[in-house]
């Protein structure tokens, strides 16, 4: 057995991209460590680090990691894991038996993988194995590689967006996307909203949607509601990030100001995130108002304005 620690610099040192996935041979347990170091247990003595074009035993066991030291969050999965998606299917038509780890499944990642026809594992078959490992370039809470990381972002909305309709096509005059609770991280579950004004609004008006996406498992119908919908009320962090980068030609009514160009200032991959989707929507950042039990409260009435066109310059 041979313990090695996977960082930076057995990414960069070596004869192939360094936004290509590093595979090893015969690994039997892995543990990320943090955002730019996982230790990895081999059977071998050896170490050697191959590329995508190196593994050419299409007979033996093969795996990819596909999770990150902060993928228990969605947000991050997404951002860190998901927009490899392009490389994903790239492996999976090379290699059709691959199966991609992750340790704790949750029901998010099952979703998306299913959606793409990625088959997910947990454990390792440690004899006689490939296990490829993800660049550290995705990490949203560093700016390094951050022109790597812009290369991705622009190949994942293309990949996401190649099928979009057209404007005659938005059947949903307005869609709301309700706060999740589930698969944050606890301080993020802190941020409470208040929103019984917007659900009172919207419910049974015609073409109007409700979509509680926290207790769907079909990403595809989720994913759809975004495209077909002209307006799209979310709250601010992952759910507008998500559903703003899969959405096109659509007025975005965002609940929160975390992720306005002040925000979000001091991390690169959140402004490009940003910026690509205000490339191709209209975004309006929605202040609430704070009360004493740390509730941040969102009126219909300062949504109208935007809604009949009162306000016209998105608010980004």
């Amino acid at each position: 057995m041979q313990k090695l620690s996977l960082n930076d610099d057995a990414f960069f040192f070596r004869p192939f991209p360094y936004d290509e996935f590093l595979f090893l041979e015969n690994v039997v347990s892995y543990e990320i460590e943090s955002q730019t170091c996982i230790n990895v247990i081999t059977s071998g003595s050896g170490f050697n680090r191959l590329g995508v074009a190196d593994v050419r035993d299409f007979q033996r066991p093969i795996y990819v990691v596909a999770e990150t030291f902060s993928s228990n969050n969605f947000g991050h999965f997404f951002w860190e894991t998901v927009v490899y998606l392009k490389h994903f299917l790239q492996i999976k038509r090379r290699f059709p038996n691959v199966i991609f780890l992750v340790k704790e499944n949750k029901r998010y990642i099952k979703k998306i993988f299913d959606h793409y026809g990625l088959p997910l594992g947990k454990e390792i078959l440690p004899a006689n194995n490939y296990v490829g490992f993800l660049p550290f370039v995705t990490s949203l809470t560093t700016n390094l590689s951050s022109a790597l990381y812009d290369q991705l972002i622009q190949e994942f909305h293309y990949e996401v967006n190649r099928e979009n309709g057209s404007a005659t096509d938005k059947d949903i005059e307005i869609l709301y996307l309700p706060r999740h609770a589930k698969g944050n991280f606890p301080y993020e579950n802190e941020r409470r909203l208040e929103t019984d004004s917007i659900n009172h609004f919207l419910s049974g008006r015609p073409n109007c949607v409700v979509l509680d996406t926290e207790n769907s498992d079909n990403w595809a119908d989720e994913i759809s509601a975004v495209k077909r919908a002209r307006i799209i009320i979310v709250p601010d962090g992952s759910a507008y990030a998500v559903a703003g980068f899969h959405a096109h030609s659509s007025k975005i009514i965002v609940l929160g100001s975390y992720m306005t160009p002040t925000g979000a200032v001091k991390w690169d991959k959140v402004r490009k995130i940003n910026q690509l989707i205000g490339k191709y929507n209209q975004v309006f950042f929605i202040t609430g108002s704070n009360t004493a039990d740390n509730v941040e409260s969102f009126n219909m009435l300062d949504i109208l304005p935007i809604l009949q066109g009162k306000i016209v310059s998105p608010k980004f």
